[in-house]
């Protein structure tokens, strides 16, 4: 049920559409040997499916698509950066990159291949598992890298923190599961300026739907709610405070750049700003930065606030249909997005100018539509759940974003979620305009007929 909710196969389902030409057989055990990008591995199977070398997962390759595409622009940015400064214009170093969940190997060497030269310096691929890190040198000498990609045998986590601060320029971290363990060392690691990439796989948890409620406080410091139009988007916020919170630690600012939520796993792209001046600046905003939802356990309704003025206490009964209110959080309540970095990302999916990308379509439709998302709003509605709220007939969420633009508020959809209603209108308005519509279209069910009759 799980695998079907958020859209994956298991193991054994992907196995048998390998093509038989992709397998050479030796012995008892398979040697399959995959191409992506401009590199390619060698995966080594035993008795049936039972997997000897490091895991290769197929459904990430748009992810590892949009890892090179966000570094090559993050590249540029930094040149730019330093060319500005003429004091530092003949002081451009190629970026130092640790992939700190290599497995297999193939996004480091992809991106030692397909970011441009002289644009990444040395690139260390870290592996806890013997056996895995050695399939990882294996594939390192068979894309001829031995000179710009190091294989390290190490806990990733141990490493970084062992490597001392500002060791590199780039992290990017893949982790099978939660990302959580590996923040603080990242933020440690990474230089003034940095870029984290950053893949949460552990959907699930960040979307509240864990057996175990606790997992998302446990693993990133709030609480996530189940079934709500925003699900997924609160999932990225609750992963970017964790980032967030990692910095405020050392008083430094965690600034996002591209949050990402595809299929059953959250990316964000997020650079630490480590100089005394931008963390001082940090130190008087990040609380309103930080926010709670209060959200009603029967309807739609839900109210954010900063975390700062009121806490994670009861909130109350909902003022629309009178049931209680539950919290979510605290998550990040800021802008999640960088307006130009985001447009520079779409003008080089426009221009297709890098080898190796082969999801260019998925890749622009994703962006195309965060760039058009209201950056500095939190959470969204679920026009789906208003309308069956109310019992009215289905109507396309451009009549209700049409009909709040007449009253003069600004709306947007969110990325993660088609029937999304992001608006800067209050809940009260939102709902008049639903009860407005309830008048028109009396409500199917009569035991909904009290709260469409509640006119303000």
């Amino acid at each position: 049920m799980a695998a079907r909710l958020f859209g994956y196969r298991s193991l054994s389902s992907r196995l048998k559409k390998v093509p038989a030409k992709c397998r050479h057989t030796s012995g008892s055990k398979a040697a399959e040997r995959i191409s992506e990008g401009l590199a390619h591995i060698s995966q080594t199977w035993g008795e049936g499916t039972e997997l000897v070398s490091a895991f290769y997962n197929p459904a990430m390759v748009s992810n590892r698509d949009l890892c090179m595409l966000v570094v090559s622009c993050f590249a540029d940015l930094r040149r730019k950066e330093v060319a500005d400064l003429p004091e530092q214009a003949e002081s451009v170093q190629p970026l130092r990159l640790l992939d700190a969940t290599a497995a297999t190997g193939l996004r480091a060497m992809r991106y030692a291949l397909e970011i441009g030269q002289g644009e990444l310096g040395k690139i260390v691929a870290c592996e806890v598992t013997a056996p895995a890190a050695a399939q990882l040198c294996r594939n390192i000498q068979e894309n001829g890298l031995v000179h710009q990609v190091e294989a390290v045998c190490a806990d990733s986590i141990e490493f970084m923190r062992q490597s001392g601060s500002a060791s590199f320029d780039v992290i990017d971290i893949d982790s099978c599961g939660t990302a959580s363990p590996l923040l603080s060392a990242a933020v440690q690691a990474v230089s003034d300026g940095g870029l984290l990439c950053i893949t949460s796989t552990d959907g699930r948890a960040l979307c509240g739907m864990d057996p175990d409620p606790k997992t998302a406080v446990k693993r990133y410091g709030g609480r996530a709610l189940r079934s709500r139009g925003y699900s997924k988007e609160l999932g990225l916020r609750l992963l970017l405070n964790a980032v967030t919170f990692r910095a405020k630690e050392h008083d430094w600012l965690a600034e996002p750049l591209a949050p990402l939520w595809q299929d059953y796993y959250a990316t964000t792209f997020v650079r630490i700003r480590k100089s005394s001046k931008v963390s001082h600046k940090f130190s008087a905003h990040d609380l309103q930065n930080t926010s709670i939802v209060h959200q009603c356990v029967r309807c739609s309704s839900f109210f954010v606030s900063p975390a700062a003025s009121t806490g994670m206490e009861s909130a109350g009964i909902c003022p629309e249909c009178e049931a209680p209110l539950c919290t979510g959080g605290p998550f990040f309540g800021g802008s999640t997005w960088n307006e130009a970095f985001v447009q520079q990302l779409l003008t080089k999916c426009q221009a297709k100018q890098m080898t190796g990308i082969c999801s260019w379509r998925k890749l622009t439709g994703m962006l195309s539509a965060l760039s058009s998302e209201l950056r500095d709003i939190p959470l969204s509605y679920s026009v789906k759940k208003l309308q069956r709220s109310f019992q009215v007939h289905t109507l396309a969420l451009d009549k209700y974003r049409a009909s709040l633009h007449r009253l003069g508020f600004h709306t947007s959809h969110h990325h993660a979620t088609p029937d999304g209603l992001k608006t800067d209108a209050s809940n009260q308005v939102v709902f008049d305009m639903l009860r407005a519509r309830a008048n028109l279209e009396p409500p199917r069910k009569a035991a909904l007929k009290s709260l469409a009759s509640k006119l303000r």
